[in-house]
């Protein structure tokens, strides 16, 4: 059996038919999934926004009140600057008892 030059045209044209399908079919499921892909990222993207803007209202910010008393306690005596933050925090807590200022229900 002799295959003849009409027989090898249409074999190779037959394979880049089902080639050219192969190859789209490929394209597609590659576009699919970079479009999941990018909304994965808008999803993740809004999610760490809504996260951060809920840690934004969650920290309080220190009130002024607060600030000014810490500052008499240190320029009530400067070697208090000197010592470290737990040492200045145990200290002042100390300085609010003596002088009957209370934050709430933990000190007596």
């Amino acid at each position: 059996m002799q295959t003849t030059l009409s027989d090898v045209y249409a074999l190779l044209v037959l394979s880049f038919g089902v080639l050219s399908v192969l190859l789209l079919l490929v394209l597609i499921f590659l576009l699919k999934i970079s479009y999941r892909l990018r909304q994965m990222e808008l999803q993740n993207t809004s999610l760490e926004e809504d996260v951060t803007a809920e840690v934004v209202t969650v920290t309080k910010p220190r009130s002024t009140a607060e600030a000014s008393e810490f500052e008499k306690f240190l320029q009530e005596d400067g070697t208090r600057r000197m010592l470290s933050k737990r040492e200045q925090a145990a200290a002042f807590r100390d300085w609010r008892k003596q002088r009957g200022v209370t934050w709430g229900k933990d000190t007596p």
